[in-house]
């Protein structure tokens, strides 16, 4: 599980930031990186999700890792969504609210990153 946690984390925060510096570089849109979230970066982070909110049965000694791993897992989540629905917004008006959340939600799963570094074997 934390194998697959790792490896997937990697890929999809790598992803996003390739999708970012296309877009910074005109080689694609505002709509071009909404895709590119929606379609390289959340499908894998959901799936990795699913398969670490399935495991049941989590030692004691693992139990403070899990929680902050789900929190993390959802936070990183909660903003990739949020991003994307802002950049598909019609207005600054709707997307404000969202870039809102998605800087806060980044936030907390920079936060909780830090926090689960040290406790992954």
């Amino acid at each position: 599980m934390i194998a697959e946690f790792r490896a997937t984390e990697r890929v999809c925060i790598r992803a996003f930031n390739d999708a970012l510096h296309h877009q910074a570089a005109n080689d694609i849109d505002e709509l071009g990186l909404a895709t590119a979230i929606d379609r390289d970066v959340l499908p894998p982070w959901r799936q990795m999700r699913a398969h670490v909110d399935a495991v049941a049965n989590i030692p004691e000694r693992r139990r403070a890792l899990f929680e902050t791993l789900r929190r993390y897992l959802a936070d990183r989540q909660a903003a990739w969504e949020a991003y994307s629905a802002a950049l598909r917004a019609p207005s600054e008006i709707v997307s404000r609210p969202l870039l809102d959340t998605y800087h806060q939600k980044n936030s907390q799963a920079q936060d909780e990153a830090r926090a689960i570094a040290p406790q992954l074997p």
